[in-house]
């Protein structure tokens, strides 16, 4: 199965920022919250580190190493990624969301912590990410188009082959 995988960066998408946000737990279900400036003050007062951005190319494009490592390793065709400062897209094909998202911060962590610098206890990742099924090629086209050009002007990115 292919996906359309998101992944946060640490502190960057509070519950109730201004962009609004969704609930993951609630009854499984997934549920929209308004922009609310008191839900995004009590969230940032929870945090137990600073925000985390990918603010330069270094950042990005070791996690986008990484991210083409573990696909290479899991035999998951990388279709496309695109490594932004605040978040990261990708389509994959991979046996369920869940492994790509532990697999791809877990080994994004790992190469982060490897730089000159990196604290060792940040945090870099919100916990959990999203992902949606595509479920024909149509789909498949259109989250790789998504991924790779409407994003805003081109990070570091990788397209890969499909089919």
């Amino acid at each position: 199965m292919v996906w359309l995988v998101s992944i946060s960066c640490y502190g960057s998408h509070l519950p109730g920022d201004a962009r609004g946000s969704y609930d993951h737990v609630r009854q499984g279900e997934r549920g929209y919250i308004p922009p609310t400036p008191k839900l995004e003050t009590y969230a940032r007062n929870l945090m137990l580190g600073e925000p985390f951005v990918l603010a330069d190319s270094l950042l990005r494009r070791t996690v986008l190493e990484a991210i083409i490592e573990v696909c290479h390793f899991r035999d998951w065709p990388l279709l496309a990624v695109h490594i932004r400062t605040s978040h990261l897209h990708g389509v994959v094909d991979c046996g369920g969301p869940e492994l790509a998202l532990r697999d791809w911060k877990s080994y994004s962590t790992r190469a982060l912590r490897r730089l000159p610098g990196e604290p060792p206890n940040c945090r870099y990742w919100t916990r959990g990410g999203n992902s949606s099924a595509l479920r024909s090629e149509a789909a498949i086209h259109a989250a790789i188009h998504y991924v790779l050009a409407q994003q805003g002007e081109p990070l570091e990115h990788y397209r890969g082959e499909f089919r």
